[in-house]
């Protein structure tokens, strides 16, 4: 029986480019990446710096196992090329049964004029099995679209998201031959988003890296951002405030820790210390705290039910009292993000889907973009009521 990529072309692997092609190390001059603390001191796509690697190998090995993914990681420049194409190394092989392998394993990219006109032009096509490939990323074909099929060489701002659940030993970016490599033009202002949270800020399930809601608000907001969700495992640990707050020029601290943390039991300890400890450590940035949406699980377990309740309004006391406190400390309510039977817009009844994360993305972004306008919002930046 023939195969289905002999049936159809367009479900093949992209190809490695049949003419010249010059490959350019992540260090090469105009091009930059962001969103990844270790590459930041050390030159390694990790987002946890070397010396909070070894921190966690002893407090959550998870974390420090996790902190080898590139979740958030972005590599962005300005060129004339006339199409794309990387070079990826991988630390292991995709593996998730319920998650697409370019989500896991694979890279998408962005261009447009500047970077909050930036549409979605290609993405890496690879063998799942592969621990390394070789593909074209963005078609000459994608680009004359995009610039409506008008003649000559153009220049395009270009940002491609790293993968979500894997780790990246080596990526090479491969322009045309004569192309110019500029960098990026300069964010819409200095500084970074910071989210922290669980599977779901890691990006569990997006079909993509791009369609995660940490990079629908990164790219909405023309901002750059660090991803810190920890796949089962964001708890609220004081090492993890301590590296939080150690972040240069956050303009935006999300917390959305409560569907790990509040399992686990420790929300209720670790949610004021967490947000003290950032407050200390940057007394203008607001902090914008995030409550869990309800899942199919609480809605047919009483108890898992009571449970999500109570810690919804924990949350929402908390921010009240420390906002009175503190300051730019608000609180938005998951329940208003995702319809309220929103199972069809999970994987697994649990993970988003894109369109889930689209969802999620749309309710988040009022409230962020009030916060860092500065505008006098306290508190309650976005809730269903005060019932539960």
């Amino acid at each position: 029986m023939a195969r289905i990529t002999q049936l159809d072309p367009n479900l093949r692997q992209s190809g490695g480019g049949s003419g010249p092609i010059r490959y350019l190390p992540l260090d090469a001059p105009g091009l930059r990446v962001t969103g990844l603390l270790g590459w930041e001191e050390e030159q390694v796509l990790h987002r946890l710096p070397r010396a909070y690697r070894a921190v966690f190998e002893t407090v959550n090995p998870a974390v420090a196992a996790l902190g080898r993914d590139t979740a958030g990681g972005q590599l962005s420049f300005r060129s004339d090329t006339r199409a794309l194409w990387l070079r990826a190394e991988l630390e292991a092989p995709v593996e998730l049964c319920h998650m697409t392998a370019i989500g896991q394993g694979g890279f998408d990219c962005y261009a447009g004029t500047d970077r909050r006109d930036l549409a979605f032009v290609g993405v890496s096509k690879f063998p799942p099995a592969a621990q390394s490939y070789q593909c074209e990323l963005v078609s000459h074909q994608a680009l004359r679209a995009l610039d409506r099929g008008a003649p000559g060489r153009k220049f395009h701002e270009f940002t491609v998201n790293f993968p979500l659940y894997c780790g990246v030993r080596r990526l090479e970016i491969g322009v045309d031959p004569e192309a110019a490599v500029l960098p990026p033009s300069p964010p819409a202002q200095p500084g970074s988003l910071v989210f922290y949270g669980t599977s779901i800020t890691q990006g569990a399930c997006a079909s993509r890296p791009g369609l995660s809601y940490p990079a629908l608000l990164s790219r909405a907001l023309g901002l750059p951002a660090y991803n810190f969700g920890f796949s089962g495992n964001g708890l609220g640990e004081p090492e993890m405030a301590a590296l939080l707050s150690e972040i240069r020029d956050p303009l935006l601290y999300m917390i959305d820790y409560e569907a790990n943390a509040g399992e686990r039991g420790c929300l209720e300890a670790t949610l004021e210390p967490l947000v003290q400890r950032l407050r200390e450590a940057h007394p203008e940035t607001p902090v914008l705290v995030v409550s869990k949406p309800a899942s199919l699980f609480d809605a047919l377990d009483p108890r898992k039910r009571v449970q999500w309740m109570h810690l919804r309004r924990f949350q929402r006391e908390t921010v009240r009292r420390l906002c009175a406190e503190l300051g730019r400390v608000a609180f938005l309510d998951g329940q208003t993000l995702l319809p309220q039977e929103p199972w069809d817009l999970t994987v697994d009844l649990v993970h988003p889907t894109d369109t889930g994360f689209a969802e999620m993305a749309r309710g988040m972004l009022p409230a962020v973009r009030e916060l860092l306008d500065e505008q006098p919002l306290c508190a309650l930046a976005r809730t269903a009521g005060t019932s539960g």
